[in-house]
């Protein structure tokens, strides 16, 4: 089986390192379709700012502050932004645009259980 991979950059490496070595959860970065912005554009109690990079979506009670995918098709936060800066009520949309790269179901299913035994077939060695 062929995978490609990304190799990090030095500023990444560092980053995900501080991440874990620091117990740094609230600098988990969580990535989002740029199609999650368009209901803002629209909106006159919205507004909507970028620069190349970053981005600030300003509601009528609370701010975001995102970074923008060289492609421009991502847009990206920290988990702690998104659970303390967006008003809960706006989630559920953010959510619909979650972008996930693949993940085991059942190991996400495994996360969220009380420990036990899933049936995921025969165990055996990796080669």
């Amino acid at each position: 089986m062929n995978i490609s991979r990304k190799t990090l950059s030095a500023q990444e490496l560092v980053f995900y390192r501080r991440v874990l070595a620091g117990n740094r959860l609230e600098l988990t970065q969580v990535w989002f379709d740029v199609g999650v912005l368009e209901p803002y554009r629209t909106k006159e109690t919205y507004k909507l700012f970028r620069s190349d990079t970053l981005g600030m979506l300003q509601g009528p009670r609370w701010r975001l502050d995102f970074g923008i995918s060289k492609d421009e098709t991502l847009v990206h936060l920290a988990m702690d932004a998104l659970r303390d800066q967006l008003p809960e009520s706006e989630w559920e949309h953010w959510l619909a645009h979650l972008h996930s790269p693949p993940v085991s179901q059942t190991y996400l299913i495994s996360r969220l259980s009380s420990p036990g035994c899933l049936d995921d077939g025969e165990i055996r060695a990796w080669k």
